[in-house]
């Protein structure tokens, strides 16, 4: 709107001499619009309608009005009306000041207020009973906890048991055979369909991995033995075991620790229960590997750590050669270390193996072994299938490699690296903690 009315009443030209009752006419008429049409400066009741206004400042306050079509940021409005096509910016969720709520604001806040409680819920999705909105989807443990179901119902539960830790490599004298570290098997998978009541509450054990065996610091010493992976429980309804750590390398072979089965936890050397024969889970030729959720065998004779479906994978062990030997690899279990790299009788010194994959059944994949004299490398979590096993270090005569730890959940870590007398050997590592995933079906 227009403050001043054009034209004036009097026409004034230029060149021409205009006489002071002209002028005053004009300018009374000039007053007479600005005192109807403007509003005075400071605290005011004329402004009735704002339209298009670009922005109220801070420090600026509006009392009464009608606005249309404006943005607000930070002025004062008191008992005004407001269209609904002006806006406002919109808060941070979980504001609680008496500034405008913008329609954004106030959607996202009744949506979280809606909400069934969320800590322990990433990654779930929303269920209703109509009545009721309720989570559905995958709740996922990497530590012990205690789980409450939703209703009545059956609910798929998954474990994996605790990586076994790996084996330190042997501290010997030269021209003698100084093996790597034996790594650890994988923890196996194990699942069940269990019917629960609403509101049941079951305490959820996660596994530890099994312990690293330490570096030798006594000359002419074999290495130290890693731990065996611990057992992860559903209550009392499930269990899932854990791989058996690695032997500690010696003056010839060193011995990997089989992964563990569905029915027990490893053993060094061999697989965890079930067998399918006397000679399953064993070191014999043709009986490595197992599909029956049995642990993969680890073997001393170059080849790698045995192959499992739903048990943890055999570790890589240490053959003659002081070469170590790479882990094996499970569908769903824990995958197996990569054997510590050893210092032959010619005092050549040998890099260590790559651990096994988790999700896959070819053995190696995981985390890579280190060079002679580098340590092993340890390979990302794996959350959806079993975790990899860790690589194995590389055997030096002063500064030989560390094995490196075994992936969550259940991988088994890579053997250490032999050394010469006068250095500390390469030290194992820890095995990968287990893992518990609950779904209401």
């Amino acid at each position: 709107m227009a403050i001043v009315t054009l034209p004036l009443p009097v026409q004034l030209l230029n060149g021409n001499t205009a006489d002071g009752g002209q002028v005053m006419t004009d300018l009374n008429a000039i007053a007479s619009n600005v005192n109807s049409n403007a509003a005075k400066n400071g605290v005011n009741n004329d402004i009735t309608s704002l339209t298009a206004l670009i922005s109220i400042g801070a420090g600026l306050t509006i009392t009464g009005a009608t606005i249309n079509t404006s943005s607000f940021n930070t002025g004062t409005i008191i008992g005004s009306a407001i269209d609904a096509t002006s806006t406002v910016p919109t808060a941070a969720t979980g504001t609680s000041t008496n500034q405008i709520a913008s329609t954004a604001f106030v959607q996202n806040a009744a949506f979280n207020t809606a909400l069934p409680g969320q800590a322990g819920k990433n990654g779930s999705g929303l269920y209703t009973d109509g009545t009721n909105a309720l989570w559905v989807g995958y709740t996922v443990f990497l530590i012990s906890g205690t789980y409450t179901a939703d209703l009545d119902g059956w609910y798929l539960v998954e474990l994996w048991g605790g990586g076994g830790g790996s084996g330190s490599g042997r501290r010997g004298a030269a021209a003698n055979t100084r093996a790597g570290g034996g790594a650890g098997g994988g923890g196996a998978y194990a699942w069940a369909v269990i019917f629960l009541t609403a509101a049941q509450v079951v305490t959820v054990t996660i596994a530890s991995g099994g312990t690293a065996g330490a570096a030798v610091t006594v000359d002419t010493t074999n290495g130290n033995a890693g731990g065996t992976g611990g057992t992860t429980t559903f209550g009392t309804f499930l269990s899932a075991f854990g791989g058996a750590g690695g032997a500690g390398g010696g003056t010839s072979t060193t011995i990997g620790g089989g992964g563990g089965g569905v029915g027990s936890a490893g053993n060094t050397g061999t697989g965890g229960n079930p067998s399918q024969n006397n000679a399953y889970g064993s070191t014999a030729a043709g009986f490595e590997n197992n599909t029956s959720g049995g642990g993969g065998a680890a073997k001393t004779n170059g080849t790698a750590g045995g192959l499992a479906e739903n048990g943890g994978a055999g570790g890589g062990g240490v053959d003659s050669n002081a070469l170590g030997s790479i882990g094996g690899s499970s569908l769903k279990g824990g995958a197996g270390g990569g054997g510590g790299g050893g210092i032959t009788n010619a005092d050549v010194a040998q890099a260590g193996a790559n651990g096994g994959r988790g999700g896959f059944y070819v053995a190696g994949g995981g985390g890579a072994g280190g060079a002679a004299g580098v340590a092993g490398s340890t390979s990302a979590a794996n959350l959806q299938f079993g975790g990899n096993g860790g690589g194995g270090g590389g055997g030096h005569n002063t500064t030989p490699g560390a094995g490196a730890a075994g992936s969550v959940p259940g991988g088994g870590a890579g053997g250490g690296g032999a050394s010469l007398n006068g250095s500390n050997s390469g030290a194992g590592n820890v095995g990968g903690a287990g893992k518990c995933r609950v779904q209401r079906l």
